[in-house]
């Protein structure tokens, strides 16, 4: 008896691909269905642009953010009874938010001088300006129900600074609000990203109630390293050697500068981004904003590489994959 055995070989994606495909998914999200009002026989449905990106980039030195320009990005509320927006963030499903880790909690004191720790509770997506209700926005806030903290992350260290929050519910995409794509940078030649946030305009400065864009280069990271070492390490050795013991590490972290442009205190766990030509009006995240010497400075500042923690977050916000 001759058995014939038949191998079938199975293709997986690779998680490049797969974030691709939803990538795509997203992008649907920036054309509107338009009935037409005069219903005639055969008339069928029409797609409405609602694409507000800009690809012209000339938060420190930055410009204040355009309505639908930056629709995955999120503020991050804390305290049970919500005490105040802090961190930044990236919409990047319809029920997970990306951050920093050090983002997962902050210090308050009351006005006794006591001192507590608020958790992450808040997340509110679709705002521009957190205190106007004229500023062509359509923004919702969701409870933080799970906190998923990169677990090699060890405060007070930069590295791995890197969290996931889960929202109570799933989100409503529209033209005000759709996620962030993971595809990494889009070209090894082009350095130019884009950060927003609600941050701070200055060093120690309190933060901004409006959203704010400002234009970035990545620099290498052999000149962050020597930038921090002959700068930061020299003026603050015991703090610099608990945040960043070994320096920059280039697998897992990303720095960005320009002239007198910057985030700041306020700005962190929000992205750094580039704009994507396929799919259409869509941003990548190629960082998380994690720390920095003085705003506006001569000092890079270090961004998580998302990049590198695809698989990570793939486990976690689909998990089936």
């Amino acid at each position: 008896m001759t058995i014939i055995v038949f191998v079938v070989a199975i293709q997986c994606d690779t998680v490049t691909e797969r974030m691709e495909k939803r990538c795509r998914q997203y992008a649907e999200s920036v054309f509107e269905i338009v009935e037409d009002p005069i219903l005639l026989p055969g008339a069928r449905p029409k797609k409405r642009d609602t694409c507000r990106i800009s690809t012209q980039t000339t938060i420190v030195g930055g410009k204040r953010a355009e309505p639908q320009e930056f629709p995955h990005m999120a503020i991050i509320g804390y305290g049970k009874a919500f005490t105040y927006w802090q961190c930044g963030g990236s919409l990047i499903s319809d029920q997970w938010v990306l951050s920093a880790a050090h983002c997962t909690a902050v210090v308050t004191k009351s006005p006794t001088g006591a001192v507590s720790h608020e958790l992450a509770a808040y997340a509110r997506v679709g705002d521009l300006d957190l205190y106007s209700t004229d500023d062509d926005a359509q923004p919702f806030t969701y409870k933080i129900i799970k906190r998923v903290r990169h677990p090699e992350y060890k405060r007070p260290q930069a590295y791995n600074d890197i969290v996931l929050f889960k929202l109570e519910r799933t989100v409503q995409f529209s033209r005000m609000i759709r996620p962030i794509c993971l595809l990494g940078l889009v070209s090894p030649n082009n350095n130019f990203v884009v950060a927003s946030g609600w941050g701070a305009t200055a060093f120690n400065g309190s933060g901004s109630s409006e959203l704010l864009k400002v234009g970035l280069d990545v620099v290498t990271t052999a000149r962050c390293d020597e930038d921090w070492k002959e700068s930061v390490a020299k003026s603050d050795e015991r703090n610099f050697k608990r945040g960043l013991p070994v320096g920059i590490k280039g697998e897992t972290q990303i720095c960005a500068w320009a002239p007198s442009k910057d985030t700041c205190q306020g700005d962190s766990g929000g992205p750094i981004q580039q704009v994507l030509t396929d799919p259409y009006c869509m941003y990548t995240i190629i960082g998380v904003t994690s720390i920095g010497s003085k705003c506006g400075g001569d000092i890079p500042s270090i961004y998580t590489r998302v990049s590198y923690y695809l698989p990570w977050i793939e486990s976690h916000v689909w998990p089936q994959s």
